[in-house]
Parts: C-alpha cells; sequence; structure tokens
C-alpha cells in the first residue's frame, strides 16, 4: 500500500467541492494507494508529461497525481471543464 500525500493546493480544490464528491475523491484516492492501476477506475495518461496521470471522479470531476514506489501524490481535483486549463507543474 502507497501512502497518500495530497498538496496544500489540491486540498483546497477539494475543500471547494460538494461533500459527496469529497468522499469519493478520497475512496479512489484510497484504490490508488492499494492498486495504482485498478481496473475500477477510469485512469488515462494526461499527454505531454511523462509521468502524471488522471482518474475521473464521480463523471464530472478528475484528480490529477502522480506515483512512485512509496506514494500517490495528489496535485489537482476540479470539474472536467476546468482541469484541464490548469498548470500542473
Amino acid at each position: 500500500m502507497r501512502k497518500i500525500e495530497k498538496t496544500s493546493v489540491f486540498t483546497k480544490d477539494l475543500k471547494k467541492l460538494p461533500e459527496n464528491i469529497q468522499k469519493e475523491a478520497w475512496e479512489v484516492a484510497c484504490i490508488l494507494s492499494e492498486n495504482i492501476f485498478d481496473i475500477r477506475l477510469n485512469i488515462k495518461k494526461l499527454e505531454g508529461y511523462k509521468k502524471i496521470w488522471r482518474v475521473t471522479i464521480k463523471k464530472d470531476y478528475r484528480m490529477i497525481y502522480t506515483f512512485d514506489r512509496d506514494c500517490v501524490y495528489l496535485f489537482r481535483i476540479k470539474h472536467r471543464k476546468d482541469i484541464y486549463k490548469l498548470q500542473i507543474t
């Protein structure tokens, strides 16, 4: 099981979302910590980045993350119409 690390920006993003989305995001993060490529999740690699991925949260939200052997790093979470406008570095 990998450790879960959140950026301060991710935490701010999360607090702005409805409670049901926050809960689902945490459940998805826990699944990612157990199996980074779990088939239950809608995971895709972001084009133009070597090691950054996105996962769908409740159809309309996306969580951007990366991982290594020990940890999942959560960068951002936003509505799908907004998430790809952000700079992810």
